[in-house]
């Protein structure tokens, strides 16, 4: 008779021990899609030169119970009618041209290390806060350059 107890109370204990798992595992909070966010930035390299020059910069926010996943980042650029839009930051002409996207001063596009492109580490998540996207570029010694850049993201909304 007291097995039969025993066995219905560790029955129940398990059950209710079920129930709460996944109450429990909700913690961190789930995400729900809200909006795709694309940031465009656009600038000339004001002074030829083979030297970075920022040329565009603005500030975002990530209000306050969302989250933004930075899913792609490039630049290109044109100068007298060149214009490279599949390769990032290899020039075709062979000139030292690039360009860079930073993330509060970090650099989150592409970069070139011996003439190879290395793509960054994406996705890059950051959490609700203001930040501030910037565009430098390098240009040719002998006239300035046009520079685009842009930056894909996924804003999700953090439930709990």
């Amino acid at each position: 008779m007291r097995r039969k107890q025993f066995s219905k109370l560790v029955i129940l204990f398990v059950l209710a021990l079920s129930n709460l798992i996944p109450h429990v595992s909700l913690a961190q909070g789930n995400l729900e899609f809200n909006q795709v966010r694309l940031f465009e930035l656009e600038g000339d390299t004001p002074i030829p030169g083979n030297f970075h020059q920022i040329v565009d910069s603005i500030q975002f926010t990530v209000p306050q119970g969302k989250v933004l996943k930075i899913e792609f980042a490039r630049t290109n650029w044109r100068s007298n009618g060149i214009s490279t839009n599949i390769q990032p930051h290899v020039p075709p002409d062979g000139t030292n041209r690039r360009g860079y996207i930073y993330v509060n001063e970090v650099m989150i596009s592409p970069a070139v290390q011996s003439g190879r492109p290395i793509i960054g580490d994406f996705p890059i998540w950051l959490p609700s806060g203001t930040y501030k996207l910037t565009l430098s570029g390098a240009g040719d010694n002998s006239f300035s350059t046009n520079w685009k850049g842009m930056v894909s993201a996924i804003e999700f909304n953090v439930s709990p």
